[in-house]
């Protein structure tokens, strides 16, 4: 009788503690479900952003762990967006635009010392920039970010998901494509003004006069506005 009872107690037990897991097992894919929800939808804010202009930061709704995960892809996107916004700066700086100005050539020529100075380090600083972008873009860039952490794979899993979605990929991808575009262009507007300005070193025969650039010989005049026809 009581090996009986003891049976009893023992498998009533069991149903309990089974009972109990398997509660805990739905409430914990539930809570997973509802929080990958927040998650999804954090992660929607961070899609429409515009990483060559706006702020990356946003207001989290998840948490715990999940809100990490959120936190270290608005880190990556954000030191994206820091190095997408340093390149266009640099890329639209006005000074470029003036080094073929009257005033650039009477306040630095003949020697064109600062000119000469300014195209090269810009170009350097684009086309470091630039790299440096590039390989932030790269995946085994993205997935760093998460790799650093102490998050268990189901999080990191989720970091991987999302960041390497069409959606962020596509977005990632194209800034970077048309960047390569202007860095070119810019690249060959620099060497152009350096040919320029180059020129005007070796040649010395000019002046400035009511703000504009007079020759001493047709044939130097001709050559000069040959080089300035390819800028334009």
């Amino acid at each position: 009788m009581d090996k009986i009872n003891f049976r009893k107690i023992f498998l009533n037990i069991f149903k309990i503690v089974l009972a109990v897991i398997i509660l805990f097992a739905i409430i914990n894919v539930s809570y997973r479900k509802y929080e990958e929800k927040i998650l999804k939808d954090d992660v929607a804010k961070l899609v429409v952003k515009d990483f060559t202009t706006d702020d990356v930061n946003i207001e989290i709704k998840t948490v715990f762990k999940y809100r990490e995960v959120v936190e270290i892809m608005q880190e990556y996107l954000k030191t994206y967006s820091d190095n997408v916004k340093e390149v266009l700066q640099l890329i639209n700086d006005n000074k470029l635009k003036s080094i073929l100005s009257a005033e650039n050539y009477a306040s630095d020529g003949p020697t064109f010392t600062n000119t000469i100075n300014y195209l090269t380090t810009t170009k350097e600083k684009i086309n470091n920039s630039m790299e440096n972008l590039i390989k932030l873009t790269k995946e085994e860039a993205i997935l760093s970010y998460i790799n650093n952490s102490l998050l268990s794979d189901y999080y990191k899993n989720l970091y991987n998901k999302y960041m390497l979605s069409y959606e962020i990929r596509q977005e990632i991808d194209l800034n970077v494509d048309e960047l390569k575009k202007s860095l070119e262009n810019v690249n060959t507007l620099i060497d152009k003004e350096r040919a320029v300005i180059e020129f005007l070193i070796n040649c010395k025969n000019w002046t400035i006069k009511d703000n504009s650039i007079l020759f001493l010989y047709e044939a130097d005049l001709l050559k000069y506005n040959s080089l300035i026809g390819e800028i334009n």
